[in-house]
């Protein structure tokens, strides 16, 4: 507990929030083909392509908000 006692309340909650984002992405992004392929194995290079950009977005502007 000495650790976060001398650290400030906002840099622990920006650790936090980057972990959570990091555990998120990489969730989505091991799941992802998998469940394409599942889903509609004829469009599957088109899902993934389509998947990523918004999955990229998405973490700048969440790193944007913190």
């Amino acid at each position: 507990m000495a650790i976060s006692t001398s650290l400030p309340e906002s840099f622990l909650a920006m650790m936090a929030v980057t972990v959570n984002i990091g555990l998120g992405i990489a969730f989505v992004q091991a799941a992802m083909p998998v469940l394409a392929k599942l889903w509609s194995p004829e469009r599957f290079g088109r899902i993934i392509g389509s998947r990523s950009v918004p999955i990229s977005l998405a973490e700048l502007r969440a790193h944007g908000f913190v």
